[in-house]
């Protein structure tokens, strides 16, 4: 599971530019809500990013980061 998670995340980094929009996007509609939430997500792999956060021991959501530093 871990290696697949790392797999999507190389994966992301082709997405990068295409990341900054949809970011830029987010911002443009927190600042237009009547009443904006505390916290947004976007991007490429950012919701499963998030999961993975809260399924994966620390150790291991460390270790699959650190693999895509490499």
């Amino acid at each position: 599971m871990a290696q697949k998670f790392a797999d999507m995340l190389s994966r992301s980094i082709e997405q990068k530019m295409l990341g900054s929009m949809v970011i830029a996007e987010l911002v443009r509609y927190a600042i237009g809500s009547s009443k904006p939430q505390t916290r947004y997500y976007g991007g490429y792999m950012a919701g499963v990013s998030l999961f993975m956060r809260k399924v994966l021991p620390d150790r291991v959501f460390d270790k699959v980061l650190q693999s895509q530093l490499k």
